[in-house]
């Protein structure tokens, strides 16, 4: 429900306001009726938190009480007593101001004697306030409005006098109702702020309240005192209101409140003679951060936390106004490279570097674009908000080393604190932490560096500093016997690796507003840009580096790819070069040139087989493009151009393409542009015989973002055609007979899906990817894959080969078919597609054939092998029989199911599965065909008809390579994607899987990590 609260307090009615007040609250009736319309609020709280009366008289009550019984009828209404509703006409003699004296005897019988006064405004509330009391004490009420909400008053007013003083009252803690309930939203109102309490009572009942309440309402200073987050926590929000109507101040009126996306929106609305108008509005959120903003004593000025939060790069999001850095930043792994070991280097995660090495500084190196600076930047960030005096500097700003002194640095913090003093912050301050970013652009000698890290050091206890990954300190100081060895721990940041790249990802799409209202879409999106991102990235063509993916991700949201002569997928790195010509001032005008030169250049390259070429070589090349396109082009300034523009690099007057993606799109665009010639239809031809090689694949792929030709088309199928082309693919059928034969009288485990987190699941299996890349990727793109360990000569490398080149030809004619699926006619996406499709599965027959020629044999190898590895003896060779045969079905099916999983994320997408379904349409499908079908749209996220698994399952037997599989591949599905629980249930009991679900436990925990990470 959409609910309003409102907070009237200091309305002195009196017989000489009283024309005024009714006035102003026959105004407010109206101001409800119409907000409640405007703003679609179901229900409306008038909270008065006292001096309703000016002395606490009936009389004066009776003025206003009609006024009150029409805002009666239009909201819910809870009232707290202050001092001016107490009649203290009624008191006579000393006996009350004995009786509140005497502290350590208050009981209700005392409270009833010193409460007399008040019995006119107890009359007043009891006819006015339409809520029921649920729980009460002499002093203290509590209301409960719905089950996320509760009211509780205090009447602070108890021991009031005529000219009292603050510091004065006291508030028996007794007197305060336990909360007990645990509800979202629990208001705690009274009239005296907790300053006018005896400083020993305040301090106690301060951190009752705390405890009891989150929002905490209080007036009678007749002004709105800002407001403020009382508690450490930072969970309390502490209102303290203004005055309804108080002739000696410029501004009366009330404040109001209500919940919006889990924030507390507080509005104040002032009379200006006619009708309310609202003149302030605050958040919650916005309260907690100003008032966490103070280090050490000094207040963070906002423009130095804005200048932190502001990711810096120009990215822009289809939701999201302006990105800060907490939108989309996500912690890399770093690698503490201090160590000169040859031993394995773990890596980290760079969340928890202050905390892993606490004592000693910290230098953060790392390639171009890695993300050292707003690593570093959140790292400042978050030692702020862990209450830590942090400050950031630029190496730009110090500028040179042996010119910095104690002035400059005392200028710069004051340009991010205020209030700043050396002398304050070393005394109110243990921990002091000071970020350098840049530090290899400071100009200096070795000793000047170090009399400016000593200087430093004086005044922070702690140094983090980030360089370039090439830094030297004059002419190669650093490396070596560097400045940084004793005191300073080295650490690389790493690039992204598949569960950083899953996390981000999944962070720019929980920014879209269909995203956080579906779990489901959101992992289904995240998953498609997932899988996009991973094929543009490839074999490292492209850094997997934040500004990359975040460049990609910015592609994909823009839709640019129609006003590109590219691929689907080419688009990207095309979108990728243009930006960083853009950047290094290559105007729309000039890209077509730009692009030429650098196409020739590729050429060079390839035509000289050499990955870098001197300056002379490049100058006569550069010559040779003036002749051929009669221009005046200058090679120097062209270099220096695409060395800023970040298409080459140079070291040691040789130069050399930056990225493996600048190189191989540009090359590939080269034979595109021409392809009729007969010496580049040569070389095409001896790319698709040669795929074996890494550079031919690297070369290929790229060829055909930029080139659908039917002679690369017909190459790439004619090539893979002629892998295994002894075998028919295979059917799952009656083609594995033998292995279900070898199993169907063995009882096999039965299945069991245990229901728990996507996110985490998602996590899990990406980290699994990060520790199979660590141990067996190889970063060199232009290096071949590893030979197989066996015998050349052998039938076996031969196998493995051939084994491995279908593979490869699959990726091209996949990447064929999604690249152009709305360009290329329906006849050659069947042809690429079938071949996409029987090419894996002949290999897969080829296996099958192996086995099936002499399964007794290769069982007797497992047998060997158990008996060989676990010592088993001969008395258990039954037992030993029965796990072979198991492990061989396991085997089997296995790699089955690799090989299925394999086509289908090669070949599925939404626009290509219509085509796939059309390929089998006329002919009897095969248990491989059905299972693949299904695997294509299980990896689309859609479980589809639960009435077509069950008549598969009908149609396989559990106990058979093809009933497992079918089994595996919606178990996978079930991990990897949301589904209705239902769904999840009726599907296993078809599968005959136990399903497992969750607990209410994990549920709640569930929930509670969505939320954290929602925005």
């Amino acid at each position: 429900m959409n609910t309003l609260y409102l907070i009237i307090s200091d309305i002195h009615s009196n017989n000489k306001n009283i024309i005024e007040v009714n006035n102003r609250l026959e105004e407010l009736v109206g101001w409800i009726t119409r907000k409640c319309t405007c703003d679609d609020y179901q229900e409306v709280i008038i909270m008065v938190a006292g001096d309703i009366a000016y002395s606490g008289t009936k009389s004066e009550y009776d003025l206003i009480e009609a006024s009150f019984k029409e805002l009666a009828k239009c909201s819910k209404i809870v009232m707290s007593p202050g001092n001016h509703d107490h009649n203290f006409s009624s008191y006579s003699g000393k006996a009350r101001d004995i009786l509140i004296s005497s502290t350590d005897e208050i009981d209700d019988s005392v409270i009833k004697i010193v409460t007399k006064g008040q019995s006119e405004y107890f009359d007043f509330e009891n006819l006015i306030c339409n809520v029921d009391i649920i729980e009460k004490t002499s002093l203290s009420k509590k209301y409960k409005l719905s089950e996320k909400t509760t009211i509780q008053t205090f009447n602070t007013a108890w021991c009031s006098k005529i000219n009292e003083k603050g510091g004065e009252l006291i508030y028996p803690l007794e007197q305060i109702i336990d909360d007990n309930d645990n509800c979202e939203m629990r208001i705690l109102f009274f009239h005296h702020p907790l300053s006018w309490l005896n400083p020993d009572n305040n301090k106690v009942v301060r951190n009752k309240i705390s405890e009891i309440a989150n929002v905490i309402i209080s007036g009678h200073e007749h002004i709105e005192n800002s407001f403020k987050v009382e508690t450490d926590n930072n969970t309390n929000l502490t209102i303290e209101t203004c005055s309804f109507h108080d002739s000696e101040l410029d501004e009366n009126g009330f404040i109001t409140f209500h919940q919006h996306n889990n924030d507390i929106y507080i509005e104040k609305h002032i009379w200006d003679g006619a009708c309310y108008k609202t003149t302030d509005t605050k958040t919650k959120s916005d309260i907690v951060e100003s008032n966490s903003k103070y280090r050490s004593g000094f207040k963070v000025r906002d423009i130095f936390y804005d200048e932190l939060t502001d990711i810096g790069t120009g990215f822009s999001h289809p939701e999201i106004n302006e990105l800060k850095i907490n939108d989309i930043f996500i912690y890399q792994n770093v690698n503490n490279i201090t160590s000169k070991s040859t031993a394995t280097i773990k890596s980290e995660n760079s969340k928890n570097i202050l905390k892993n090495h606490s004592e000693k500084h910290i230098l953060l190196s790392g390639e171009e674009n890695i993300g050292k600076t707003t690593l570093v930047r959140k790292l400042c960030l978050d030692t702020l908000d862990m209450g830590i005096f942090s400050v950031y500097i630029d190496g730009g700003d110090i500028k040179r080393a042996d010119r910095y002194n104690p002035e400059k640095l005392k200028e710069k913090i004051e340009s991010q604190y205020e209030n700043f003093s050396f002398d304050q912050l070393i005394k109110r301050s243990n921990e002091r932490i000071l970020f350098i970013d840049n530090f290899h652009i400071i100009k200096g000698d070795k000793k000047s560096i170090i009399k400016l890290i000593n200087l430093l050091e004086r005044y922070f206890t702690k140094i983090i500093v980030t360089v370039s990954d090439s830094y030297h300190l004059s002419q190669n100081e650093i490396k070596g016997d560097n400045v940084f060895q004793d005191n300073f721990v080295s650490l690389e940041i790493l690039k992204m690796g598949h569960a950083s790249r899953w996390e981000l990802i999944k962070k720019w799409n929980n920014l879209k507003s269909e995203c956080i209202d579906s779990d489901q879409l959101l992992i289904i999106k995240t998953d498609k840009a997932y899988n996009e991102i991973s094929r543009v990235i490839g074999k490292n063509y492209i850094p997997s580096t934040p500004f990359f993916l975040l460049t990609m991700l910015q592609s994909m949201d823009t839709n640019i790819s129609a006003d590109l002569n590219t691929s689907s997928y080419g688009h990207y790195y095309h979108y990728l070069i243009t930006c960083s010509l853009g950047l290094a001032g290559v105007e729309k005008d000039k890209l077509d040139g730009i692009f030429t030169y650098i196409t020739e250049m590729s050429y060079l390259y390839y035509k000289s087989n050499c990955t870098e070429l001197s300056h002379d070589a490049l100058w006569d090349f550069n010559a040779a493009i003036n002749e051929d396109y009669t221009l005046k082009v200058d090679c120097d300034s062209r270099l220096s151009l695409l060395i800023k523009a970040k298409i080459i690099k140079e070291k040691s007057n040789f130069y050399s393409f930056k990225y493996p993606y600048v190189y191989y799109y540009f090359l590939s665009k080269y034979l595109s542009d021409n392809l009729n010639s007969s010496e580049i239809q040569e070389i095409v031809q001896d790319l698709v015989k040669g795929l074996d090689k890494r550079k031919n694949m690297n070369t290929l792929m790229f060829l055909t973002h930029h080139s659908k030709d039917m002679r690369i088309l017909d190459s790439i199928i004619n090539q893979s055609k002629s892998h295994f082309l002894e075998y028919k693919p295979t059917a799952l059928d009656k083609d594995v007979l033998f292995i279900n034969s070898i199993i169907s009288n063995l009882n096999l485990r039965d299945l069991t899906f245990e229901d728990g987190n996507i996110h985490d699941n998602r996590l899990e299996l990406e980290k699994e990817k990060d520790l199979h890349d660590d141990n067996y990727n190889n970063d060199d793109i232009n290096q071949d894959d590893n030979e197989p360990d066996v015998d050349k000569e052998s039938k076996l490398h031969d196998f493995l080969t051939e084994f491995n080149l279908t593979f490869k030809s699959i990726d091209l004619l996949g990447q064929l078919t999604r690249n152009y699926h709305e360009s290329l006619k329906t006849a050659p996406k069947i042809k690429l597609l079938t071949e996409a499709i029987e090419a894996p599965l002949r290999a897969l027959e080829s296996i099958f054939s192996i086995m099936r020629d002499d399964p007794d044999t290769l069982l007797e190898m497992i047998r060997d092998r158990l008996k060989d590895e676990f010592k088993i003896d001969s008395h258990n060779d039954h037992e030993t029989e029965i796990i072979a045969k198991k492990l061989l079905f396991q085997l089997m099916k296995g790699i089955s199911f690799s090989i299925i999983k394999k086509i289908s994320s090669t070949i599925g997408s939404r626009e290509l599965l219509p085509v796939i379904k059309l390929i089998y349409k006329d002919k009897p499908k095969s248990n491989a065909i059905r299972l693949l079908e299904l695997s294509v749209q299980l990896d689309l996220g859609a479980l589809g008809s639960i009435e077509n698994i069950e008549k598969m399952a009908k149609d396989f037997n559990f106990n058979t390579i093809s009933g497992a599989l079918l089994q595996d591949l919606v178990g996978y599905y079930l991990y990897m994607f949301e589904e209705e629980v239902n769904n999840k249930k009726r599907v296993c009991s078809v599968l005959k899987i136990k399903y497992n679900p969750l607990n209410n436990k994990q549920k709640n925990l569930i929930n509670k990590k969505e939320d954290l990470h929602r925005p």
